[in-house]
């Protein structure tokens, strides 16, 4: 008999699937945040299993269904697709001053437009941001509406 275990430090939602360790499946909370609200703030203590959901989201946004077979959502009416996440982890970051900080949010918006494939102009880090976000939203509804009509055009 196969005995699952729980992984301690800080794996990604899919090794532990792959893996096949002890997970609980919070697909279904996940599903009703996403229906109710575009926007959500998690606030809990440490340890409390935050980054472990954000990973779960973000997989789930990577559209691999297979991944989740036996999950809630498998069931559910989640359409499975492809969406830009950008994930603004500044646990390891080394600020002290307010120049670091924004020396750092310059850096992250930098690298995330490189991970997103977009080109960013600006060197204000609010303008930095406001064109992060709208052209991986402009990329991924492009991407999406490509799938679609080639999709449609193949039927």
């Amino acid at each position: 008999m196969d005995r699952k275990t729980i992984r301690f430090g800080d794996p990604s939602f899919r090794e532990i699937i792959n893996d096949n360790y002890i997970c609980a499946d919070k697909t279904q909370y996940i599903h009703m945040m996403l229906k109710i609200s575009k926007c959500c703030f998690l606030s809990r203590p440490r340890r409390f299993g935050k980054t472990l959901l954000l990973k779960t989201i973000d997989s789930l946004f990577q559209g691999d269904r297979k991944l989740f077979e036996g999950l809630w959502i498998d069931k559910s009416d989640y359409r499975f697709g492809k969406h830009p996440v950008l994930n603004f982890n500044m646990a390891y970051a080394k600020i002290r001053t307010p120049d670091d900080l924004i020396i750092r949010i310059k850096d992250v918006l930098r690298f995330m437009a490189e991970e997103q494939n977009v080109k960013i102009t600006s060197n204000s880090y609010d303008m930095m941001l406001e064109q992060l976000l709208k052209k991986a939203y402009q990329k991924s509804t492009a991407q999406a509406w490509s799938s679609w009509w080639t999709s449609t055009m193949l039927r």
